[in-house]
């Protein structure tokens, strides 16, 4: 969705359950005296039966381990603080990341016609929508996000950089579990029974020239080329 799309989503949820949205108020402190919680905002004290904290974990940076050891002439940003294109200095762009955020700085960077190479790891990727519903919402009902942490594969981080022209791997593993999270929807559909709208089986829309355009991926050992 685009960001006038997420907050009129969120407009009108608020909307639904007739909840008080206050916007741009930071939250200070939480404490519980064993009966209530107590909030210090930027605004005013407030108390609470309830707490629900949502802030997630993405709204702090993650670099590699050896990103320090890069020399000092090389001007790292991170996504959150990219503007555009002018705002960095001439010269070839390495965006590091295949998610939304690095693709999308490709993207910027690319149609201001500057050299910009993307680095896509080995990260899996799903479906927005699948069936007449969000994945995230299927994904929910079927107990995914009840699943114990020990039971989700759980990968440490690696101690060197590298790069590997193996592009087509990673596209085709990221494919594979886009269509096996389909495939365990389509299962669920089926076993409980429930009326939901057909959809086409994915077909890749290309594949990279391997051999002809220099795209290198993160691993982890050693830099090579």
């Amino acid at each position: 969705m685009s960001k006038s799309q997420v907050l009129a989503y969120i407009r009108r949820f608020a909307r639904h359950v007739q909840a008080d949205v206050w916007e741009g108020v930071t939250v200070q402190r939480v404490s519980y005296d064993g009966e209530v919680y107590r909030l210090s905002t930027s605004e005013q004290e407030l108390e609470a039966d309830q707490v629900i904290v949502v802030t997630g974990s993405y709204h702090i940076p993650k670099r590699h381990l050896l990103a320090h050891q890069l020399p000092a002439s090389i001007l790292q940003l991170d996504a959150r603080d990219y503007r555009s294109p002018a705002s960095l200095p001439a010269g070839p762009v390495l965006v590091v990341g295949g998610g939304q955020s690095g693709c999308q700085v490709a993207e910027d960077l690319f149609l201001d016609h500057r050299e910009v190479h993307l680095s896509v790891g080995s990260a899996p990727r799903s479906p927005r929508r699948y069936r007449g519903r969000d994945v995230v919402d299927w994904l929910e009902r079927m107990g995914h996000y009840s699943m114990p942490i020990a039971q989700h594969s759980n990968s440490l981080g690696s101690s060197h950089i590298s790069f590997f022209n193996d592009l087509s791997i990673n596209l085709d593993q990221a494919d594979a579990v886009y269509c096996r999270i389909q495939s365990n929807i389509d299962a669920w559909i089926a076993q409980q029974g429930i009326q939901a709208p057909e959809e086409p089986a994915y077909v890749p829309c290309g594949s990279p020239h391997q051999g002809k355009i220099p795209v290198w991926t993160s691993a982890s050992t050693p830099w090579r080329r």
